[in-house]
């Protein structure tokens, strides 16, 4: 008098959550345009425009990136000029919201601007000497 009854079940592998681990750069100059490489995990395989990455700071001052590529893994963005300052790396992905930061800080990105000299260092007390100064972040938008 044995009973046997066979029952069906299916398991699914729960998603892992998505987490931004880390930015690459984390500092650029504020008037040249390049790239920035956002590594984490759980971004799946969307479409690029699923994803929504910009800069913000805590002035409210927003730069929406353009997304370029995205993987499980990484999301790389255009990352256009802007000013100087720190701002926050933020990710969104259409279904699931705001992407959280799983390392302290590998939000944190900065527009630098950089000195590396002044040419002379000294001068009249009443002025009129021309200065040079150099550096790899200057615009002639600037003037």
């Amino acid at each position: 008098n044995y009973i046997t009854k066979t029952t069906a079940y299916t398991f699914t592998t729960p998603n892992m959550p998505a987490s931004l681990v880390s930015i690459s750069p984390s500092s650029a100059s504020p008037v040249k345009k390049g790239l920035i490489t956002i590594s984490g995990t759980g971004f799946g395989t969307n479409v690029v425009s699923d994803i929504t990455v910009y800069l913000a700071n805590s002035t409210g001052k927003i730069y929406k990136l353009r997304v370029m590529s995205v993987n499980d893994t990484t999301i790389v963005c255009g990352l256009p000029g802007g000013n100087a300052g720190v701002y926050s790396v933020k990710v969104t992905i259409n279904n699931l919201g705001d992407i959280p930061v799983g390392t302290p800080n590998a939000d944190q990105f900065q527009y630098k601007l950089s000195i590396e000299s002044i040419s002379p260092t000294t001068g009249p007390y009443y002025g009129g000497t021309l200065l040079t100064i150099t550096g790899g972040v200057y615009s002639t938008d600037l003037l």
